[in-house]
């Protein structure tokens, strides 16, 4: 795979990308795991990209149930709720997959 597709892959699983002090970290969710060979062996290409795209690459979190994106929670640590249906108890991860 090349940067792109590696990029793109990370945000169709709901993983992100993002530089922090010029350093790239990643969050995946476990059935994206096997993109990290993936990341590594590009780490170069995909942190050039990641600094055109302004340091941080992800999907925007929408509800699995209604595709709302309104979205609301308290601090970062907790999982979200929708303002549209009500559905609580959303993780990050299922929040940023493409539905």
């Amino acid at each position: 795979m090349i940067a792109a597709e590696i990029v793109k892959a990370v945000q169709d699983a709901g993983g992100v990308l993002k530089l922090i002090d010029g350093k790239l970290k990643c969050s995946l969710p476990a059935s994206a795991e096997y993109l990290v060979p993936g990341i590594k062996a590009n780490k170069a290409e995909i942190e050039t990209l990641l600094c055109r795209a302004g340091g941080r690459v992800a999907n925007f979190p929408c509800c699995p149930d209604c595709h709302s994106y309104a979205l609301y929670r308290l601090n970062a640590s907790n999982d979200y709720k929708c303002l549209t249906c009500g559905l609580t108890g959303i993780k990050e991860v299922n929040a940023r997959q493409k539905h």
